[in-house]
């Protein structure tokens, strides 16, 4: 092939087109030719193709994967959508805001959060009972439990295991009060029962007692510059229920005049219930005795094994004149009121009569030589 001189400053002319040079200029524009060099072509198109293609696709899958990561830190409940349906997020004390669902494409390579296993709570050593401690006794003795027999006529006698203590005591006092008062002599304000104080050597006393509900005791009692209880008995509580005084019956009495100026008076025994005392009425002249509810005998005894009496002129009754005329008249009667729930009258009162005797009336003898 012949080649032209090329001048200085002379623009060559462009070489001849030639059929292999479009394999070293493959991008030029050319005039129809594309139906020429399709073929050649298609291959690269295909493989720019399927680059392209897997450069998105693996952008897509990271993104997806990058997204997820901060869910699983996040303190809003997520629901998370797999083959085992929707998972409550183990979080509950955040608000549930989000409603962003995750879906899952596959096996997730991330390791599932560890479940922490619960700590059982220590068992606490087993503490000790306290012991109790029993209330102070003040060193008091114990003289067990009080007995009471009710003796069919108003009255009961009392009785309770002697003191055996070392201490000194002076006496037994029986204390009687209403319930729901608490008795004793020493412990509340001195009360105590009328009659019921008996020596170291006696462990029993028999009073009556009146309609109520009482709550008795016996303590043994020092005396000293004030009382001091050294024993006790339990507190007995007893019920007298309310009765009615039986028939009033009536006593023999017979009277001597004996020649020094004295009488004898003798009666029969009252075998009737709520006895308590025998008690001698006298009056000047010819008349009736009388004794009255509440009034108190000159002459009275306790006594049912009592019935006689001798009046000589110098005893309560008063003297005996001779030439004078006097009346007599016997009366069994009770402290009690019986049928009536006021309780006990003080000692030696007439609560209730139940038997009287005949009017018996003598005259002194006057002195010889008058």
């Amino acid at each position: 092939m012949e080649h032209q001189r090329q001048e200085p400053g002379q623009v060559s002319p462009l070489p001849a087109a030639r059929i292999e040079d479009d394999f070293i200029q493959p991008l030029k524009p050319m005039r129809n030719v594309s139906h020429r060099r399709l073929p050649a072509a298609l291959p690269f198109a295909i493989a720019g193709l399927l680059v392209f293609t897997t450069v998105a696709f693996g952008a897509t899958v990271a993104h997806n994967f990058i997204a997820a990561a901060p869910a699983a830190v996040s303190t809003a409940t997520a629901n998370v959508v797999g083959d085992d349906g929707p998972i409550e997020s183990p979080d509950q004390t955040a608000a549930a805001t989000s409603t962003d669902t995750l879906i899952d494409t596959g096996t997730s390579t991330d390791s599932p959060p560890a479940t922490e296993t619960p700590t059982e709570a220590p068992t606490a050593a087993p503490t000790k009972a306290p012991t109790k401690t029993a209330a102070p006794t003040h060193n008091l003795g114990d003289l067990g439990n009080l007995k009471v027999k009710n003796n069919g006529d108003g009255t009961y006698t009392f009785s309770w295991a002697a003191y055996k203590g070392d201490k000194d005591y002076d006496y037994y006092k029986l204390s009687g009060v209403k319930s729901p008062d608490k008795p004793g002599y020493v412990e509340h304000d001195g009360q105590y029962w009328d009659g019921g104080c008996v020596d170291p050597g006696t462990t029993s006393v028999t009073v009556s007692v009146g309609v109520g509900t009482w709550n008795f005791n016996v303590e043994a009692v020092k005396l000293g510059d004030s009382a001091v209880a050294v024993a006790r008995t339990h507190v007995y509580k007893l019920t007298v229920a309310d009765h009615t005084a039986p028939p009033v019956v009536a006593l023999n009495l017979s009277t001597k005049v004996n020649a020094d100026g004295s009488v004898d008076l003798t009666w029969s025994k009252y075998t009737g219930s709520s006895f308590q005392y025998y008690g001698i009425v006298r009056i000047d002249g010819d008349g009736t005795p009388t004794l009255k509810a509440g009034q108190t005998p000159k002459v009275y005894f306790d006594s049912q094994s009592k019935t006689s009496y001798t009046d000589d002129g110098t005893g309560d009754l008063g003297s005996l004149v001779p030439g004078n005329t006097y009346s007599y008249r016997v009366y069994a009667y009770t402290e009690a009121a019986l049928g009536d729930a006021s309780g006990v009258t003080p000692a030696c009162e007439v609560g209730t009569i139940l038997g009287i005797s005949n009017v018996k009336t003598v005259t002194i003898p006057a002195a010889s030589g008058e």
